[in-house]
Parts: C-alpha cells; structure tokens; sequence
C-alpha cells in the first residue's frame, strides 16, 4: 500500500481508536457502577490493545466494546464470560449455515433490535441529577448525545472532547481571588479570607484559588493592579498555596502587575509557594524579581517581614 494511502487512513484510524478507548470505558464503568465493582481504565485499555495485536497476528477482526451487546447480556442476566462464548459459537454457527436466512431479514428490524438493546443503558437518572446540580453539564452531555445521533459516533465524539476542553478552559478562566485578613486567633492563627488589607496596616494578602495560565492571565493583571493601585495598600503579598500551575503567559501578567506595584512604591512578594510552584517562580526570574527576601513561607512570615520594615 502506497505511502499517501496509509495517510489518508491516519486520522480516521485515530479516531476509531479514541471512539474505541472511550466507548469501552465508559460501558465498563456504568456496568461496574451498576454491579458495585471497581474497574481500572488502565487495564480497559491494556486489554483492548493486546486483544486487537492478537488480532492483527492471526488475520482477525478488530476487538472492542459493544453497547449493544453490553446491553443484551445485561438484560439476560449474564455475570461471567461464559454468554459471550457460547453467542459467539452461536454467531459463527449462524453465518456459516443459516446466512440466508440472515439475509432477508428487514434491516429495519435488525436496527430496531439495536435500538431496543442500547435504549436500556441510557443512563437517565444520571442526566437527573445533572440537572439538579450542575446544568451547565446537563447542557455539554444532551448536546454532545444529540452530536452523536445527528452527526454520528466519531463526529460526536470530537464534538465531545471540544465541549469538555471548552467548559474546563471557561472554569478556570472564572478563578475567583481571596483577601486574607487578621487571623481571628491571633498572629498564629491562619489568614482568612477578608475585605481589603489587614486591619490597620498597609499589607494585603490576595491569594488566587486556581492555576494561572493564558486564560486567566488577563484578570491576574487587573486584579494585581487594581490591588496595588489602592491608596492604603503598602505590601501586596500573593498567597500561591491553592496555585497548582502558571504558564508562561500568566508568568508575564504577574511581571505587569509586579511593574504596576513597583510604579506605586508597593512591595510585591509571595507566600506559601510550594515546590513545583516554587521552580516555576525560579524558571521565569519572577523570584529573582521580587527579591529572594520576599518569598516567604507562610503568610505569618510575611506580615511579620513588613511589620519590621514598617
């Protein structure tokens, strides 16, 4: 077969093999929710793999799951592998002997056989609950079935993964911020959050809950502006407990809004970064920015560098 063949193939392939992996899952653990059993993804996919290298070894057809046959041996009771050996001695008896008679069956019927099987693990009381508790999910889940109905399973399912990628980008994007204030139990006590800089001093302590990436980048600029920018604030400290991420384009808002607080005379400094967060700091010169003084800890750390240099 000719080079540009086997390119042409490459995407569908792909996507026969994402459908595959996705369809196989997602059957294995609602049975497994239903049965109260654990199922592993990993050995899911391991098993589909080494099923389908044995296929292509002795000349056989491709392995993968089946919601219409997950959903007839459900509905028949079956609990071992046994059923499904004995409808394949069955299928093969059936298309070596009695294929004519097969043939003449009405492809409406065999649909409507389909459709009766696979309507059963339509999963309705989990679209229920979406709609109590999170509608925008309901939305993304009834769009991306409807995606699969009009536009069929491999469309559907790049419908799918868009829609899934979007709502998390759009989640993240939402991150919200926390002032921390006076501890209630004294300055050993944990920061809380707060209205505005603690009470009678210069310092105020935001603490961003979420990861800093590209789509954020913009409110993290505003807001450490903003921040600096307010007449009683002195010391703005960045509480990066909750921070598990910051790409690069979120690194060069945080150097903005570092610019925007050296413009005012604020001193910038972080709290509470932890070690991944930490090399982040070290890899974009922002701990070097800041000064190696100004990375402190904890937040009590901090209140107690500034009430020193009041």
């Amino acid at each position: 077969m000719p080079l540009d063949a086997w390119l042409l193939l490459l995407p569908v392939s792909l996507a026969i093999v994402a459908l595959t992996i996705a369809e196989g899952v997602v059957l294995s653990q609602s049975e497994g929710r239903k049965h109260g059993e654990e199922i592993d993804p990993n050995d899911e996919v391991f098993a589909y793999g080494l099923s389908n290298v044995a296929a292509a070894v002795f000349a056989g057809m491709p392995m993968g799951a089946s919601a219409s046959r997950t959903a007839a041996m459900a509905a028949a009771g079956a609990r071992t592998q046994v059923p499904s050996l004995v409808a394949a001695v069955l299928a093969g008896i059936a298309a070596v002997f009695l294929s004519g008679l097969i043939a003449a069956i009405p492809l409406a019927a065999l649909g409507g056989l389909v459709a009766n099987a696979v309507v059963k693990i339509i999963d309705v009381p989990t679209f229920r609950h979406l709609a109590r508790v999170r509608r925008g999910d309901l939305a993304i889940a009834l769009g991306c079935a409807i995606a699969v109905l009009l536009l069929g399973p491999l469309t559907g399912l790049v419908v799918a993964a868009l829609a899934s990628s979007i709502d998390v980008v759009r989640r993240a994007a939402a991150m919200p911020w926390s002032t921390l204030g006076v501890p209630p139990d004294g300055p050993e006590g944990r920061y809380t959050a707060a209205d505005g800089p603690v009470e009678g001093t210069g310092l105020r302590i935001l603490r961003p809950e979420g990861p800093l990436f590209f789509a954020n980048a913009e409110d993290v600029r505003t807001t450490l502006t903003a921040a600096a920018a307010e007449p009683a604030t002195r010391w703005l400290v960045i509480d990066l407990e909750a921070v598990s991420d910051i790409d690069p384009t979120a690194a060069a808002a945080l150097t903005d809004g570092m610019a925007a607080a050296a413009d005012r005379g604020v001193v910038m400094a972080f709290s509470r970064v932890r070690g991944p967060i930490a090399d982040l700091l070290a890899r974009y010169g922002l701990a070097e920015a800041v000064g190696p003084d100004r990375v402190f800890a904890t937040n009590r750390a901090a209140a107690a560098a500034y009430e020193r240099q009041r």
